[in-house]
């Protein structure tokens, strides 16, 4: 099993944007496929986040931006490696986790998806 955090930069269109969004990551590795972790550090930016909408593919939360980012219009695109889409608009920010097309090869679905301690939590599971 591994732990580790990084910080995907957010690319500011316009108002004052925190540089980045810090999110820890675990990972558990299985004969045929892994499961994933993902939980988004929302915190320092924002207040609790909610659950907004998803199915076995996507997970969707919302917050408020703290008074300080309220005016921040910005955004995090999904790469191969971290399929996250992260808007920041209107005193809010949407975290999205957006899994790819199943295949033969590599069928996907979203575990589970909760609140923990203010920030979204999302478990994945993909075989391979």
């Amino acid at each position: 099993m591994g732990s580790f955090g990084f910080s995907l930069p957010i690319k500011r269109q316009e108002g004052n944007c925190p540089q980045f969004l810090r999110v820890k990551t675990t990972s558990r590795y299985y004969e045929g496929g892994g499961e994933h972790t993902v939980i988004p550090d929302t915190l320092p930016i924002t207040g609790i986040a909610k659950y907004r909408s998803g199915n076995k593919k996507t997970a969707e939360y919302e917050a408020s931006l703290k008074p300080e980012f309220a005016n921040c219009k910005g955004q995090i695109l999904p790469t191969p490696d971290h399929p996250y889409r992260v808007q920041l608009a209107n005193g809010k920010l949407l975290f999205r986790l957006e899994l790819p097309p199943d295949t033969p090869a590599h069928p996907s679905l979203i575990t589970y998806r909760a609140i923990l301690t203010g920030r979204p939590y999302i478990r994945w599971a993909i075989a391979d």
